[in-house]
């Protein structure tokens, strides 16, 4: 398995874990668990860097199209709403109503751009 290919299944395996994380927090409550916190934001920062890298490579193996620069930025800024909200929402307590809303969407929304774009990557040749 090539290098790229790792990348894809390494940040699919991260969404797993940082929604199932997700899921145990919410089951928990607060106060958040030590653990089950920084296993949910080191995985996603995690995914953060791996999106990049891939993104990085693809891009210096043929040069990614104006779409596929736009679907990456997409999908970056959905991680980085899921991982602010998140922040926002760990950081107050009671956590406000409207960024506990946009973090219990922005996952979703995060996990399908990126999703999408790795798929446009894939049936664009970008990866390998």
């Amino acid at each position: 398995m090539s290098t790229i290919h790792t990348r894809v299944v390494a940040i699919s395996a991260c969404y797993v874990v940082i929604f199932l994380a997700g899921f145990w927090l919410a089951h928990v409550g607060r106060p958040f668990g030590g653990f089950p916190l920084n296993l949910h934001k080191f995985t996603s920062l995690a995914t953060v860097v791996l999106f990049v890298l891939l993104v990085v490579h693809a891009n210096r193996a043929a040069h990614l199209s104006g779409f596929e620069w736009i679907a990456s930025a997409i999908a970056g800024l959905t991680l980085l709403a899921a991982i602010v909200s998140g922040g926002v929402v760990t950081a107050q307590d009671p956590a406000p109503a409207a960024w506990l809303t946009a973090h219990r969407i922005a996952p979703y929304v995060a996990a399908f751009s990126t999703a999408a774009t790795l798929v446009l990557f894939w049936i664009r040749g970008r990866l390998g």
